[in-house]
């Protein structure tokens, strides 16, 4: 079957660890868009961490960011659709882990309309003593969750981190995922400084690329995806053709059909180019 729809993950997958991306993986991507293949970035990033990503990458079509819950046109910088987790569910979700996690701490993404929803400095909303590995001292105001909800954006994803953690952020999922499992979707990005997100019930990686496949009148068997970390999983399950990265998650290699060489070795355009020269012949 003919591949028209090639979807890969960003951080761990396509990006080198510096971010940045080779010529040749450059010149991949337009060559497989001049032959008719959509690449589609799928990624856990929200907004406000894309414009770097898009300049180094000149990427210039559709983003799946937030792991599933906002859908962006890159040439424009327009959210062409979001999915927003509501109020009484995050509240719902926050007591729950707060009884269940102890020494939990939260944050939420929020999409600003405008230029502000590009902005490093906004759209991320933290409790007290939560932080990033590299502490942000820009971003520097800090109020409960409680108290950021009752502003008005949509928050479209929910983080989780735990001070001290005692369990791996995998063992912890397992915990707490079917109690969730009425409010939100519950994943990982794999960080080793133990991160839990949450989208919208419903909505992931898979399920968005899959609404945009049948869109475009495309079945699973003309996709391809690629992804390294669980938060990857629900795409590379549907996709016709996958691929995950050596190093990655063991859930990725348990059900991608190969696996590729790492971002500084450019394994995802060297897959790329080979479904190009097959599809060529």
């Amino acid at each position: 079957m003919t591949i028209k729809l090639f979807a890969t993950d960003l951080d761990g997958t396509l990006l080198r660890p510096d971010h940045s991306v080779s010529d040749f993986t450059r010149e991949t991507i337009q060559r497989a868009t001049a032959a008719g293949i959509k690449v589609v970035f799928a990624t856990g990033r929200p907004t406000r961490w894309l414009p770097t990503v898009i300049e180094e990458t000149m990427h210039a079509d559709l983003i799946i960011a937030a792991n599933g819950s906002i859908l962006i046109d890159a040439a424009t910088r327009e959210v062409l659709e979001f999915s927003e987790i509501d109020r009484a569910t995050v509240t719902q979700t926050v007591e729950l882990l707060r009884a269940k996690v102890p020494n939990s701490l939260f944050a939420v993404e929020v999409l600003f309309e405008g230029e502000a929803k590009w902005s490093h400095l906004e759209g991320y909303r933290r409790e007290p003593g939560f932080e990033e590995r590299l502490r942000d001292p820009k971003a520097s105001e800090y109020k409960s969750i409680e108290e950021w909800i009752k502003h008005p954006e949509p928050i479209v994803k929910i983080l989780l981190r735990v001070v001290n953690p005692t369990l791996h952020v995998d063992e912890q999922i397992s915990l707490i995922e079917d109690d969730l499992s009425d409010l939100v979707e519950v994943t990982t990005t794999g960080s080793h400084d133990f991160l839990i997100e949450m989208s919208p019930r419903g909505i992931n990686k898979g399920a968005t690329l899959a609404k945009l496949a049948h869109s475009m009148g495309l079945t699973a068997a003309q996709v391809a995806a690629v992804g390294d970390m669980p938060n990857d999983l629900s795409m590379l399950e549907w996709a016709g053709s996958s691929a995950t990265i050596s190093g990655g998650h063991p859930a990725a290699a348990a059900i991608a059909d190969r696996i590729l060489p790492k971002p500084a070795e450019d394994g995802v355009a060297h897959w790329l180019s080979e479904i190009l020269n097959q599809q060529a012949e």
